[in-house]
């Protein structure tokens, strides 16, 4: 049937911030949603809580509004869209995972959607609870025949126990509707089973949960499932676990398409979940359905096995799966599953991949897809790594291969966990113990009976001086990683084949299906061939090239053969590869099988015979030919490549993702071909009509620059063609006097497109960078030019830290023999033709830019702010030189490279300081150190961390009680030329945001609450803020985004940090100033200026915005959430309004945190440090003034009752007398805990509180400067009604916002 006339709005829920369980896979179906249904006709009002996400931005619904996904919120959106006369239609809730099903549920059930006339589409109430509901959909599958685990679902505790007692132990518990696994998890024993159950009756909506007889160990399934009304099902894609049941899918290694069925099989699952979706009564849209398969089933009485099957369950709406299963096949379940909500039907609809075939057209794929998760139980060490059914990853990777293989193995290097690939690299525990026996400085434990693990020497080997190392694995740490899943499971059972183990003894503890071992074993035998040769040399191109098809990355052969892992081993291999023409061919994801061409494509790499080598194009082609093997098309077009930022990960989320997106948006508006690298199914990036060309491709050195030199149209070279065609860098002198163009600043420089520019009218015409060796056998290049009158000039420049050509002396210059122009002309034509336009690794977060040196290497041309220049501000010997000269404060600070270092450091600047490793995101390993002891103690750990090997830690004088302040900048400098260069100068940056923390400094920024505009800082502070920003963008002559960090402490701005780079702050400060600051960054790389694009500086004067923080605590029991400078959330959330205090109750409540407004329904709970009782006075005491009753222990309650404010004394729980503070919390009569901490772990007395309001959900307070903002919104919520408004609202502020300055007046 046609799409549906009676709906003119239809109201679509997001998903909120990014948590465990709940990533930006919905966001990316939610994007679909509204771009499609609004391509559509339909009028689109959104409703989400989450800036960082591309699906906020304005342009992609008619009203945008940045709330709390709430029932009471999205009830006054419903209400504030009929009284502007545009009433909600419909409400669509099935694409913005649990929180937006939730939701839309609790509307209906509390008659909203009735009382305004909203109808639900995608599925309806009755859909949703026969789904959902545990016990419905137990009675469904049994009714059509099909089995499920003998399950029960119960209430109660006390039903939970009298079930147990049917079943035993192990014991799966799983609550309905949540998302993730939340609040469920197996239990072993009858504590764990009490606590899991309590947990999960809790997170439960209707509080409910199913408990299931374990079938821990069996094989497990999900098939993303689509149905319309005219009952055309299909089956999008099958996946297969590679763990087996007992870990949720979202923490499995899963593949595409399922391996270990037979096609009967199969064809009986499909059945089955077919079945299941008419019986639910699924019609129209996408749904996931959970199967477990027994893989030993007792024998039937002719000794044949049956195929033994249950369901787990089902999800009646899109899936975190429909992401993978979107991308695998080509097949876009989201925008699908979206026009099927609003009437369409499967056979109205075209595949947008192929153009010509029906949607009712199930996908097939010729290639193996893996996904892999990607944990950071480094930002929680004292979390529980065992991975159970609820889900504890934070993002994932995808890859592409023809084999299994080949795709697991990429799949690991796309994690950006310094792995790349099973084995052979650095982390290798066999290579780098066979590597030191090989030198001596390991001797075999020979001593009678000796076993390994047995022995004095504990691993029957040991260092030269005696020490034990880990190899053999000892067999009881061996049996225990494999027997109990965790995130490093792989890389054990790669040790256990190594170690001689067979595929049958490493099945009896991991339960993983024979077949997949016996790929891992494969790719072990493999590695002996490849140890067989001692040198890369020595390798035959067929051993070389079959190592590439089993997916054997550059960096591993490098650091097998050449000995270590840098740019220049990975370049060598590649190098070496290339002159044996072994190159990567692309192959097309196209939904068929190749069965019909792809219109919209996008590609993944692969090593098949025949592959033509790009470095030999057909003579008069415009382009290499590729070979029949190779599907790629490339154009003459110009393109920009945007580096991606790889899988999601606490630092490194969706919020450079968005900027990514915006890139390829803003290169396809002026002209360029966009082209997209990256690794992660969950984003918009990598939806296939986001850009021009998508490539799934790990984002490691070797992947991007085949890649990049694929659509260069040439091979890359490191002798690099200048041409008159773009604003240019500086002026020398030769050795006649004349001028010629020459490099002053860094490589950046000379890999952008060149140059125009030239003094006195003569215009260069070609120059070359070549690169060479001096006499010296120094790395070094050689600069050419011919100038207008045909002159040759030749220069040669050393490589040091960065290009020195600029300190080449007149007498440097050369002339070259006139009777060579003819032949550097041709060799300068030859040089051109290139179709990489320029790639842009400032965007995806620190993942691109640690490739970024790499890439300049190679050749590769980077537009932009320089490499240079983000080295610069890293650099903390010339960033100080920089903040020397201009005048400007930073903290006492030095930089080390050892634990003697940091502690001489330490005690020059004094205690307590601040350890902050170099080239990091999301402040890995940093932390204050009160003393040395506790210096000592961290510093081993920074060292190690960085991303780029060999990088400083810095040690910086700690400003306690110091304001920070994050401000963004955009600016347009040409980091080719000097600052004081008049085209320079006719330039300018711009402050796009001055955000002001809640938090004092100390708290990360990724973690620390702040607001737009600031809340306290008197206007003269902000414009001295503005300017030191504008100030710093063009001394680092910055071309694109920059971030600040500063502190203010005692009236003095300190430079905490500097970032000339997109940061995660962008989105934010777009959605708060409605301007799309990466799109203009973006079009400023790709040279636009700002003035031609008409940006200018921007800063609400009648509303606030106020980011919070959400973190994943609740996933990780025990852990003591306790916040510091490193970063530990995993989203965020916005809230917007005319105050302040009602801004922060928004984003509050956007985050699950409902602050106490009824002093009857409990009291708060205070203790603070000594440090902060001068400032908790004035909060506390405007709760009491509420009417709140105040608890409090020891010294707080001495420090209240001197104030005056009445305060019921509770004894310490160490103390041992009851009731105690967690008696008070469990019993309901503690609504707000405020907890400023002095020490960590779960075992003190704040931990333990601090654990227990994480449980209960009792809102925690950590600092005093955000309980004063609490205790404001508190009074303000209570003062009246608070109203919601959409971000077009806000940029007009006649239409629906009182235009006025907001008030904040004594916030503190």
């Amino acid at each position: 049937m046609p799409k549906r006339t009676d709906l003119s709005t239809i109201l679509i829920l997001g998903s909120g911030p990014i948590v465990i369980g709940q990533g930006c896979e919905f966001d990316y179906s939610g994007t679909q949603a509204c771009r499609t249904l609004k391509s559509e006709g339909y009028r689109i009002v959104l409703v989400n809580s989450n800036p960082a996400t591309i699906m906020t931005d304005p342009a992609f619904s008619d009203r945008t509004y940045i709330e709390p996904i709430t029932p009471d919120a999205v009830r006054k959106v419903i209400q504030k869209e009929a009284s502007l006369g545009t009433p909600i239609d419909a409400i669509l809730p099935t694409l913005g995972g649990q929180t937006a099903l939730n939701c839309a549920c609790a509307l209906f059930d509390n008659g909203t959607l009735k009382e305004f006339g909203v109808e639900m589409i995608g599925a309806d109430r009755r859909i949703i609870h026969r789904a959902e509901d545990r016990q419905a959909f137990k009675d469904i599958c049994e009714n059509i025949g099909l089995k499920l685990p003998k399950a029960k679902t119960v209430n109660t505790l006390d039903d939970a126990l009298d079930f147990l007692k049917e079943i035993g132990l192990p014991a799966i518990i799983r609550p309905a509707f949540t998302l993730g696994g939340t609040g469920g998890g197996i239990a072993y024993n009858r504590d764990e089973f009490i606590d899991i159950i309590t947990r999960g009756l809790r997170a439960s909506m209707i509080q409910q949960v199913q408990i299931d007889q374990s079938v821990i160990g069996w094989k497990e399934y999900e098939l993303e499932v689509v149905r319309d009304k005219k009952d055309n099902c299909i089956i999008v894609c099958g996946i297969e676990n590679i763990d087996p049941m007992g870990v949720h899918t979202g923490d499995s290694i899963t593949v595409a398409p399922i391996l270990t069925l037979t096609d009967k099989e199969y064809q009986a699952m499909r059945d089955a979940a077919i079945a299941i979706m008419r019986a639910v009564g699924v019609e129209t849209g996408g749904s996931n359905v959970q199967f477990a398969v027994n893989p030993n089933p007792t024998p039937r009485a002719d000794g044949t096995k049956p195929f033994e099957m249950v369901v787990v369950e089902m999800n009646p709406r899109v899936s975190r799966s429909s992401a993978l299963a979107s991308k695998a096949t080509g097949f876009p379940i989201a925008k699908i599953a979206a026009r099927l909500a609003v009437g369409y039907t499967l056979d109205e609809l075209k595949n947008d991949i192929t153009g010509t075939t029906s949607a009712c057209f199930e996908p097939t794929i010729d290639y193996v897809v893996t996904k892999m998760p990607r944990w950071t139980f480094e930002k929680f060490p004292e979390a529980d790594e065992t991975l159970t059914t609820q889900m504890k990853s934070v993002g994932e990777a995808m890859a592409i291969g023809r084999t299994l293989k080949e795709s697991l193995q990429k799949a690991i290097r796309s994690m950006d966990v310094k792995r790349f690939g099973l084995g052979l690299d650095k982390n290798d525990k066999w290579l780098s113990a066979m590597r030191a026996v090989e030198r001596d400085q390991l001797v075999l434990d020979v001593s009678p009976g000796a076993k390994p693990g047995t022995s004095s020497s504990p691993t029957g080997l040991r260092t030269a001086d005696g020490q034990p190392i880990e190899w053999p694995i000892p067999l009881n740490k061996l049996s225990r990683k494999l027997a109990v899943p965790c995130q490093g499971r792989l890389y054990y059972v790669r040790y256990a084949f190594k170690m001689g183990w067979s595929i049958e003894k490493v099945h009896a503890l991991t339960k993983i299906d024979h077949f997949f071992l016996d790929q891992i074993q494969q790719l072990v035998e493999f590695e002996d061939v490849l140890c067989s040769y001692d040198s890369l040399d020595h390798v035959p191109a067929d051993v070389l090239f079959e190592a590439k098809q089993l997916g054997y990355s550059d960096a591993q052969l490098a650091n097998l053969y050449l000995g270590k892992l840098s740019t220049e081993t990975i370049l060598a291999v590649r190098e070496r590869r290339k002159a044996l023409g072994i190159e990567p061919v692309y192959k097309l994801v196209d939904t068929c099988a190749a069965e019909f061409e792809a219109v919209t494509p996008y590609y993944y790499s692969t090593y098949e015979k025949g592959a033509t080598s790009v470095a030999s194009p057909v003579p008069g082609a415009k382009c290499p030919v590729p070979s029949s093997d190779d599907e790629i098309r490339v154009t003459d077009r110009k393109k920009v490549i945007i580096i991606g930022g790889g899988p999601n990960r606490i630092g490194q989320g969706i919020e450079f993702d968005y900027c990514c997106v915006h890139a390829a948006f803003a290169a396809k508006e002026l002209g360029f071909e966009s082209v997209m690298i990256n690794s992660n199914p969950e984003t918009v990036s990598t939806d296939y009509d986001t850009s021009d060309l998508l490539f799934f491709e790990p984002l490691t050195l070797e992947d991007t620059l085949n890649v990049i030199e694929r659509l260069n149209g040439k091979a890359l070279s490191r002798s690099l063609l200048i041409a008159p065609s773009s604003p240019w860098t500086s002026i020398i002198e030769n050795s006649n006097g004349k001028q010629a163009a020459a490099s002053i600043a860094s490589l950046c420089s000379l890999l952008e497109s060149t140059m125009k520019r030239v003094a006195q009218g003569e215009f260069v015409q070609f120059a070359t960078v070549v690169d060479t060796r001096d006499a010296a056998g120094k790395p070094c290049h050689i600069f050419q030019f011919i100038d207008a009158g045909r002159n040759v000039w030749s220069v040669q420049a050393q490589w040091l830290d960065h290009w020195k050509l600029g300190e080449a002396k007149r007498s440097d210059w050369t002339s070259v023999d006139a009777d060579e122009v003819e032949t550097l002309e041709r060799q300068f034509n030859s040089l051109g033709g290139s179709h990489v336009f320029g790639t842009i690794v400032q965007f995806g977060g620190q993942t691109p830019l640690n490739l970024a040196h790499g890439l300049v290497a190679a050749g590769v041309p980077i537009i932009g702010t320089s490499v240079d220049s983000i080295d610069l501000a890293e650099d903390r010997d010339r960033f100080d030189a920089l903040l020397s000269r201009l005048k400007l404060h930073r903290p006492p600070a030095g930089i080390a490279r050892s634990i003697e270092e940091a502690v001489t450091i330490a005690e020059s600047v004094g205690y307590p300081v601040l350890i902050r490793p170099s080239y990091v995101l999301g402040g890995r390993g940093m932390e204050v150190c009160p003393d040395e002891k506790a210096l000592r103690g961290f510093i081993k750990n920074a060292l190690k961390v960085s991303d780029l090997d060999g990088a400083p830690v810095l040690i910086d004088k700690f400003l306690g009680h110091a304001t920070e302040v994050d401000v963004d900048v955009v600016a347009d400098f040409d980091p080719t030329l000097p600052v004081d260069d008049p085209l320079n100068r006719s330039r300018r940056a711009l402050v796009t945001g001055v955000m002001e923390h809640i938090e004092h400094a100390g708290i990360h920024s990724g973690d620390s609450a702040c607001s737009i505009p600031p809340f306290s800082l008197p206007p003269d502070m902000v414009e001295e803020i503005k300017h030191i920003g504008r100030t710093l963008a063009r001394e680092l002559r910055v071309r694109g985004l920059m971030n600040l960090q500063l502190a203010i402490k005692d009236g003095i701005i300190y430079i905490l940090e500097v970032n000339p780079r997109a940061s995660r702050t962008v989105p934010f400060v777009s959605k708060a100033t409605h301007n799309q600051w990466p799109a203009i960054a973006a079009k400023v790389m790709m040279g636009k200026t700002l003035d031609e694009l008409g940006a200018r500086e921007f800063q609400p004067s009648s509303w606030y915005a106020v980011k919070e923080s959400v973190f994943p605590f609740s996933k990780f029991p025990g852990v003591d959430v306790v916040l510091g400078p490193e970063m530990r959330s995993t989203g965020e959330v916005m809230g917007i309004d005319r105050t302040f205090e009602i801004a922060f109750a928004k984003s509050q409540m956007a985050c699950g945190v409902f602050l106490p407004t009824d002093p009857a329904k409990g009291g708060i709970f205070v203790s603070v440090r000594d440090d902060d009782k001068h400032t908790i006075i004035d909060p506390i005491r405007r709760l009491a003034r509420i009417g709140f009753a105040i608890h409090a222990t020891g010294g707080t309650a001495d420090l209240l009752e001197s104030a005056s404010i009445p305060v019921n004394r509770l004894q310490k729980i160490a103390a041992g007398a009851r009731p105690n503070v967690l008696d008070l919390m469990s019993n309901g009569q503690i609504a707000m805990v405020i907890n400023t901490p002095t020490r960590t772990g779960y075992q003190t007395d704040e931990g333990k509180i601090r654990a227990t309001s994480v449980r209960l959900n009792i809102p925690l307070i950590s600092t005093t400067a955000a309980a004063d903002a609490a205790a404001r919104a508190i009074e303000a919520l209570r003062s009246g009604e608070w109203d919601v408004a959409a971000l077009q609202d806000y940029r007009e502020p006649n239409v629906a916002v009182e235009a006025k300055r907001p008030q904040a007046a004594g916030v503190k």
